[in-house]
């Protein structure tokens, strides 16, 4: 009777049903959670739980579990809470474990009960990206991580509001396969496509069913394969909350909303202690104008939470259409019942100040919307802005860079391909093409890197016979194929010849392209690099610092790239202290502008530990 479903987990919450009766019992289960699990012996049930990530699963049980699961179970962090269903008094064993939360004497009892376990870890589950105010009181590469993170979210936030393309079919076809064993949530989905209407996102949203949960799972995780097929209903969501605050910022009574949260205590200190700093939320963000309901969210401070209550600030004056924000009570199918008010994801807050509640009552952190972002931050998510040119290409392009860059490969490649599909230009395709060879490489696939980089030079030709003006095109497309040749070494002469060819092409133009003449020097040195001869590769690797340093921010990956070279050459040379200082110089500029799970963090933090 075991199913282990082969779809991947899109919610929070993960049901684990040992012993189930009827396949009836399951489908009413369907209407309060969108995965369950059902297993018929303990062996595959711990081995599930092991191959799960870091969901949060509620166990049910209808018998009492073996000594040996009893102790497996209590080393396992990812067991949220754990019911018995049955008619005894819990004279058992499974009651003696510290998440038991008691027997259910029938379903409708443990329904609820899940409900509320659901409730609560949905109230729990929000990401912070912090930005601290005082540089001085953290360290360059927490800073840096800061960065990085909050970087990417608003970058992902500025792609998916550009999106203008419809995909409500695609979005709904998504659904209906992950969803395909559950008979409620199939029902949903019908009601949805027969219904939906753009204007009416914010009444879906907040509709009791797996929409909000995957949508705000999928921002909060930055799962951006999921948040390209919700995208209709990101876009729509958003600029239906705009049209709502538009309406309401002028004559709203409202001053100040609450959110209760509870949240581990080493998250709470970073937060603490960031009065004056930034805070944005990932996910679309409900709050309350009912101090006494977020009270109880909030609930009490425990030995591993600490409860608080994040008391916001509306002021209208301080914000734009960006950080959309309005009162969705006429809208939400909770009616006056919650007195919600919906930020839109991505959301930034400066935090004003953090008091500590009186006797037990939960902390409270006061914040105000902000648009005002670290000088250098800013003129870094502007430059990678343009650089995946959001607006610009067709959306699965951008998506494609963004995920490059955040080192995504495999990802990278799935939207690489799909833009090609959308992309009816020659110039575009050229584009594509260059950049999916370059993301082949990076994987060490080098007969499809050469296989799209020979089809770009193709296209180019074609294209080239009509306009003779895309020279900078087939300089990059030969930069490429001399990068895949570099790494043979019976075809460093034919990728030196690349390099070559490609700064004759740009020396030739009144206004090169800066970018493919470093990048000529880079990877010349690099071909120098590897035949040890480390003078000339340090003179080519300088030449490329120092273009690098004046077109792009102090704190482009691209410069980390080129100290990290550096690096390598001057140890290769015993010359230790110049090899630690570029190597450093690198690794802080990573930190700055890759998501911290980046593959060249890693090998940055390798090679200087060597």
């Amino acid at each position: 009777m075991d199913r282990i479903s082969s779809r991947k987990i899109l919610e929070d919450v993960v049901v684990i049903w040992l012993y189930p009766t009827n396949d009836d019992d399951i489908q009413q289960l369907h209407r309060t959670v969108g995965c369950v699990q059902v297993f018929d012996n303990e062996e595959s049930f711990l081995n599930c739980v092991v191959d799960l990530g870091d969901e949060h699963i509620v166990l049910i049980t209808n018998k009492d579990l073996r000594e040996s699961t009893i102790e497996l179970l209590c080393q396992m962090s990812q067991i949220d809470s754990i019911y018995l269903l049955a008619s005894n008094d819990g004279s058992n064993l499974v009651s003696s474990l510290r998440k038991f939360k008691g027997v259910a004497p029938n379903y409708e009892t443990l329904y609820e009960s899940i409900r509320e376990d659901i409730r609560r870890n949905e109230y729990g589950n929000v990401t912070f990206n912090l930005i601290t105010r005082d540089l001085f009181t953290c360290s360059n590469e927490q800073l840096n991580r800061q960065e990085a993170a909050f970087m990417y979210t608003q970058l992902l936030k500025d792609i998916f509001i550009e999106m203008k393309n419809d995909s409500k079919e695609e979005m709904i076809a998504f659904f209906r396969e992950q969803y395909a064993d559950n008979v409620p949530a199939l029902q949903f989905i019908n009601d949805f496509e027969k219904n939906y209407q753009s204007h009416e996102a914010i009444k879906w949203y907040t509709r009791e069913s797996f929409l909000y949960k995957i949508l705000n799972r999928a921002l909060r995780t930055q799962n951006v394969g999921v948040l390209y097929k919700l995208r209709t209903f990101i876009r729509n969501l958003h600029f239906h909350l705009i049209q709502c605050y538009e309406q309401q910022k002028s004559d709203s009574p409202v001053s100040v909303v609450y959110r209760g949260q509870r949240m581990s205590k080493e998250e709470f200190e970073k937060v603490r202690n960031n009065k004056g700093g930034l805070l944005s939320i990932s996910n679309f963000f409900s709050t309350t104008e009912d101090l006494s309901l977020a009270t109880i969210y909030a609930g009490v401070t425990s030995d591993e939470e600490t409860a608080m209550i994040f008391e916001i600030s509306l002021d209208s004056s301080l914000t734009d259409q960006t950080n959309p924000f309005a009162n969705i009570q006429q809208f939400s199918t909770f009616g006056q019942t919650e007195k919600e008010w919906l930020f839109t994801f991505g959301s930034v807050f400066r935090i004003v100040d953090i008091k500590k509640g009186m006797n037990n009552e939960p902390w409270y952190i006061h914040l105000i919307l902000t648009n005002e972002f670290d000088q250098q931050l800013q003129m870094m998510t502007e430059h990678f802005r343009s650089d995946i040119s959001v607006g610009l290409l067709v959306p699965a392009h951008s998506l494609a860079k963004l995920s490059y860059k955040m080192g995504g490969y495999l990802l990278a490649i799935e939207f690489y391909l799909l833009a090609l599909k959308s992309e009816s230009a020659s110039r575009g395709q050229i584009m594509i093409l260059k950049e999916l060879g370059q993301t082949y490489e990076h994987l060490a696939l080098y007969e499809k890197t050469f296989d799209c980089l020979r089809k770009a030079l193709s296209l180019h030709e074609k294209l080239h016979e009509k306009q003779k003006n895309d020279y900078h095109r087939l300089a990059a497309i030969y930069i490429s194929l001399a990068a895949i040749c570099k790494n043979d070494k019976q075809d460093k002469k034919q990728s030196l010849h690349y390099l070559n060819e490609a700064l004759q092409i740009e020396s030739n133009l009144e206004q090169p392209n800066k970018e493919n003449v470093l990048n000529c020097y880079n990877d010349i040195g690099f071909i120098h690099f590897t035949e040890k001869e480390y003078d000339k590769c340090l003179l080519n690797y300088q030449k490329a610092l120092d273009i690098s340093i004046e077109i792009y921010p102090a704190t482009h990956p691209n410069i980390g790239v080129i100290h990290m070279n550096m690096g390598n050459a001057y140890q290769a040379q015993k010359h230790s202290k110049e090899a630690l200082e570029h190597m450093k110089k690198s690794l802080d500029i990573q930190l700055a502008s890759l998501p911290g799970d980046h593959p060249d963090i890693a090998r940055s933090f390798n090679n200087i530990s060597s």
